[in-house]
């Protein structure tokens, strides 16, 4: 009797253990995942990675339900996307994205979005990687033409974790729109072609101890009833961009049409125009922020900044 209960009890485990096996393969478009009792892994690297590949991949993961948490690692490593991280299923929540860390795994995209989703679409985490847009390939200074780092659109939220760049893309580095939400505390959005931050129409970017460095705009703009969290941030070396006879950007905090951005002991410098602008009842929280000199400040038609000697 204890005999045949032990043979029972064996294959139970066997055929709870192959279940969970099919279940991540079924899933599998990348090398044969690897599965614990809470997670399916899927592995890529240089020599087995393409675009389409990991496309195929992450749009099986987000229609699919799952009790399992699904990883997609990348070694160290350049991959080149050839299409945006996008999907349309409901179940992103449970996808994380990790590479081996922003210096060492970098996904260039060319001519595309890095992360492009539209809501009520969720991503779980995108953490250790550096997006990089290619040298701003292709910008035309077009906000409908021009590609973003990551964008989330009408509804969508993406979570970033703290050790990622988002580089080189020719439109705003990182940018929540239309009532969407992106978490970026700690994340690095450099030389690209417009804005490092930005949160519009009733949308919420929280950036906090986040960096705006050399972007050929503002460093952090929000409008039309939106909020940034940027606590502890920094916006330096924010550029006017001059093309096609405008001259706008080189800021780095910009609050308009009732946005409102905290920016309590941010830190900012070599920024070209202003460092606090806030109009049309825009309003900045500047409370122990420092600049690199006396704090240029722009107010009008009812915006307000507290908190920064003016």
């Amino acid at each position: 009797m204890k005999n045949c209960l032990r043979r029972l009890f064996v294959v139970a485990a066997l055929l709870f253990a192959a279940m969970a096996r099919s279940e991540c393969m079924i899933l599998a478009d990348a090398a044969a995942p690897t599965e614990s009792s809470d997670t399916c892994s899927y592995h890529f690297n240089p020599s087995n990675f393409s675009s389409s590949r990991f496309a195929g991949l992450i749009s099986k993961l987000a229609a699919t339900a799952s009790e399992k948490k699904r990883v997609i690692k990348f070694d160290s490593g350049a991959y080149l996307f050839d299409k945006a991280i996008n999907f349309s299923g409901p179940f992103g929540w449970s996808i994380t994205i990790l590479g081996e860390g922003s210096q060492s795994t970098k996904l260039v995209f060319q001519n595309v979005h890095g992360v492009d989703l539209e809501g009520p679409v969720g991503l779980g985490l995108l953490d250790k990687i550096t997006l990089n847009g290619n040298g701003q390939k292709g910008r035309v200074n077009d906000p409908l033409l021009d590609k973003y780092g990551v964008l989330a659109r009408r509804g969508a939220t993406i979570k970033l974790g703290r050790d990622v760049v988002v580089e080189e893309f020719s439109r705003a580095g990182v940018q929540a729109f239309m009532g969407s939400t992106i978490f970026a505390n700690g994340v690095v959005s450099r030389n690209n072609g417009s804005d490092g931050f930005v949160a519009s129409y009733n949308s919420t970017v929280y950036a906090d101890a986040a960096q705006s460095l050399g972007n050929r705009g503002v460093g952090f703009f929000c409008e039309a009833t939106s909020s940034i969290f940027a606590a502890n941030s920094i916006a330096a070396g924010s550029l006017i961009d001059r093309e096609k006879g405008q001259s706008r950007g080189g800021d780095g905090f910009v609050a308009i049409l009732n946005g409102v951005i905290v920016a309590d002991r941010a830190k900012l410098y070599g920024n070209e125009d202003q460092d606090f602008v806030a109009l049309k009842g825009g309003l900045v929280s500047a409370g122990g922020a420092t600049t690199d000199r006396p704090a240029r400040v722009l107010i009008k038609d009812r915006g307000d900044i507290i908190g920064i000697g003016r």
